[in-house]
This record gives structure tokens, C-alpha cells and sequence, in this order.
């Protein structure tokens, strides 16, 4: 695998900012892309998932690690369980919908996701893609923090330096 992309930050927060990235070849950053998927916005988990991220950058204690699944090296955001009976609801649980990030000091930085219906996000073709191309872009991430190309300032809460990253980037 390989790509250019731009790490962008998508909202500050009071304790943990919310960044995501930009694919050289998409129209759309990752999170701007999942966020705007029919399939997505038509999941019944959608509005809570969403308020889940608000609530994330907005409220003083940030994103709490319960609400994260490990998957791999990356870690897998879902809508909060709903105040209802499992027995009521309409769809399983845990939540389907998932959004796939990594956690850094004090920033989350967004892939991309989508509604897991396999028992295994490597099962979908689309959500293994969301995986790979965040470890992918967190490990150039890591390689420019190594050799201080890109820092963290602000407490943890904002990445500095250059955060382009080009296909076969001199910094790495």
C-alpha cells in the first residue's frame, strides 16, 4: 500500500482534538466520506453514533476507552447502547456501526467504517480496506514523530510539523 495524504485536524477539543485524513485520490477526507454514506446515515445506530463523536471533542473528560473496541492496531468507535431493552430493539447489539481510529496522547485520528455485518471486520472487503489504509497512514504518522518531522503540541491535543505526506515522502 501505498498513498499521499494530508492529516487534518477536523475539531479541537477541550481534551482530546478529532483529526482524520485525506486520501490523495478521494474527493472527501475519511471521516467527512463515512459520515456522508447513504448506508450509514440510514442506520438506525446513526444519530447516537453521531452525538457519540460530539460528545467526544465537546465534554470535558474527551473520548472514553470504553467506548473503543480493539481491532488490531487500530481501534473501533460505536453509538452508545441505547437506554432501551435489548430485547426492544429493532437491530443486534453491539452497535454495527463502527468508525475505525487511532488514539494518540490527545488526539483521536478518523478513518473511515462503515455498518459491520460479518462476524469480522477482515470478512468486508470494505471495512479490511478502513483498517488497513489507518494502520497504514498511523504508521507513517509514527515514522515522522520518531525523527521529530511532526510533534505534538498543545497539551497532546494538536499535531505540528508537516502533515502532507506524499507518496514516496523524503522524511521517511
Amino acid at each position: 500500500m501505498n498513498f499521499g495524504f494530508e492529516i487534518k485536524l477536523y475539531e479541537p477539543g477541550q481534551e482530546e482534538s478529532l483529526y482524520t485524513f485525506h486520501h490523495e485520490d478521494r474527493d472527501l477526507n475519511e471521516l467527512d466520506r463515512l459520515l456522508g454514506d447513504e448506508e450509514v446515515q440510514s442506520n438506525p445506530d446513526f444519530n447516537r453514533f453521531e452525538q457519540r463523536l460530539l460528545d467526544g471533542v465537546d465534554k470535558h473528560h474527551g473520548f472514553r476507552r470504553h467506548w473503543f473496541k480493539d481491532e488490531r492496531k487500530v481501534q473501533a468507535l460505536f453509538a452508545p447502547y441505547p437506554k432501551e431493552e435489548k430485547e426492544a430493539l429493532d437491530t443486534p447489539y453491539p452497535p454495527q456501526l463502527r468508525l475505525y481510529c487511532v488514539r494518540r496522547r490527545g488526539i483521536v485520528l478518523a478513518g473511515h467504517g462503515g455498518v459491520k455485518t460479518t462476524r469480522t471486520f477482515q470478512e468486508d472487503e470494505r471495512l479490511n480496506q478502513a483498517v488497513n489504509e489507518l494502520e497504514y497512514v498511523d504508521d507513517r504518522l509514527q515514522k515522522c514523530l520518531d525523527v521529530r518531522a511532526v510533534r505534538f503540541e498543545d497539551k497532546g491535543r494538536r499535531l505540528a510539523g508537516t502533515l502532507e505526506f506524499e507518496q514516496k515522502d523524503p522524511r521517511l
